[in-house]
């Protein structure tokens, strides 16, 4: 037993100096000494999961802060640039009201998009989402009188009447609203988008 002991402290002293690889393996698993080095190991390889758990979670956040910088550059830029546009030359209008409008787009596109960055983050940090009724017909309209209001493409939503799904209803917005502005930006001004 003393000698089961010390190879249980030499081994616990090499994993604590790093060596996660170190495991007990008891031969025989039937007595009680071996059912403790099994469960040593079983120990060992949840705490070694649980480190591995934490660095691809820290790697995903690098990830997540780098891309989350990239995309907020471009129209925080944009927006910078036409604000001091307005400010520096005070156009006068229809060049004037043609810039105020640059503005409105650039912060809804902003707004969306740290929307959507806040909602990866939350994916990536495994928070539940909300689960509810939802007819994705009422949301699909919602969205298209939204989208009607400041664009000229002509958008056209059909169904055979409700259709209700279970889940988060923000979540499922944002995904219809993303998937409604960009075949909007494919089509472009004279585009025809149908829901």
């Amino acid at each position: 037993i003393a000698a089961a002991t010390a190879s249980v402290a030499a081994v616990a002293q090499r994993i604590a100096g790093g060596d996660r690889r170190q495991r007990l393996r008891p031969r025989r698993r039937d007595t009680e000494l071996g059912q403790m080095a099994a469960s040593f190991d079983t120990m060992v390889d949840s705490l070694e999961e649980a480190v591995a758990q934490a660095t691809r979670s820290e790697a995903a956040m690098r990830r997540f802060l780098a891309d989350a910088s990239h995309e907020l550059r471009t129209p925080v830029a944009a927006l910078q640039g036409t604000a001091e546009t307005l400010l520096r030359e005070q156009p006068a209008r229809p060049r004037r009201d043609q810039l105020e409008a640059e503005l409105a787009r650039g912060t809804q596109r902003l707004g969306r998009l740290v929307d959507d960055l806040l909602n990866l983050a939350r994916l990536q940090a495994h928070e539940p989402l909300r689960a509810q009724t939802v007819d994705l017909s009422q949301v699909s309209e919602s969205l298209a009188r939204e989208t009607r209001a400041r664009t000229p493409a002509q958008i056209t939503v059909t169904h055979a009447g409700p259709a209700v799904v279970i889940g988060d209803p923000d979540a499922l917005s944002r995904a219809l609203g993303n998937l409604l502005d960009n075949a909007v930006r494919a089509g472009g001004e004279h585009g025809r988008v149908t829901v």
